[in-house]
């Protein structure tokens, strides 16, 4: 673990250094228990999660990027990553205000809708209105297992046939042209 040797290597120098740790997306419980057996836990100042929950791509895009939930809550029946959803839909409400229609297909929609609901419950003890005037009116929720095929749907666009040629990423596209000149 790199973090525990950066940390031993450091120590014994003078001045002496604060370290802290951030966890991203979340605090691991395995990550702590790792540094406190390799004894390096306690020169921490400050251990604190960032929450980067959802990646805005354009206006009225936002992504959660999480690549291996279908395969945690599907195959491992891990549904950490539902809960994650629910934090996140939660997070939109505190700013914009209560969803008034919230729609979904599949067993994972339904369960993110379920913790959804416990969450809110769990704070309306907190009264907090939303400064926003901008509000959500429907969340579409929907389980990839109600439809598997789609992502293997090939793309008839322009766009789409460059990102199947070519990968579009962050909105860039790489294109690297070489010419041949012969002689005739």
């Amino acid at each position: 673990m790199f973090i525990s040797i950066y940390v031993c290597r450091e120590e014994g120098k003078r001045p002496r250094k604060e370290f802290h740790l951030f966890f991203v997306p979340r605090k691991s419980l395995l990550c702590q228990k790792k540094l406190q057996n390799r004894g390096v836990f306690g020169s921490f100042t400050l251990i604190e999660e960032f929450k980067c929950d959802l990646f805005p791509f354009d206006n009225d895009l936002l992504s959660m990027e999480l690549s291996g939930s279908f395969k945690e809550f599907h195959l491992e029946n891990d549904p950490t990553c539902l809960y994650q959803v629910a934090q996140a839909i939660q997070g939109l409400q505190k700013l914009y205000g209560k969803i008034s229609k919230v729609t979904g297909r599949g067993p994972a929609a339904s369960k993110v809708w379920e913790l959804l609901e416990r969450l809110n419950r769990e704070e309306e003890d907190n009264k907090s209105h939303p400064v926003s005037s901008v509000a959500i009116e429907h969340l579409l929720l929907l389980d990839r297992s109600v439809d598997l095929l789609s992502p293997l749907v090939t793309q008839l666009t322009y766009e789409g046939l460059i990102d199947e040629i070519y990968g579009i990423k962050y909105s860039k596209v790489l294109v690297l042209y070489i010419f041949y000149i012969s002689e005739l």
